[in-house]
């Protein structure tokens, strides 16, 4: 969540998005909803033995 707070401008702009690979499940809930409360949006995708999180600009 720091690397999404110093990147904020960008990910709202839609010029950047950030992948952030896991294998916690219990942050595929809480990363996205965070997420989400600072206006971008997350997509979660579960891989091979991981979860990839993606976030993206928030569609209004």
């Amino acid at each position: 969540l720091r690397e999404i707070n110093l990147q904020h401008r960008d990910l709202i702009a839609g010029h950047l998005r950030m992948v952030i690979l896991t294998d916690n499940r219990d942050a595929t809930g809480t990363v996205p909803e965070a997420v989400r409360n600072m206006g971008v949006d997350a997509v979660v995708e579960k891989v091979d033995g991981y979860y990839r999180i993606t976030t993206q600009q928030l569609k209004h």
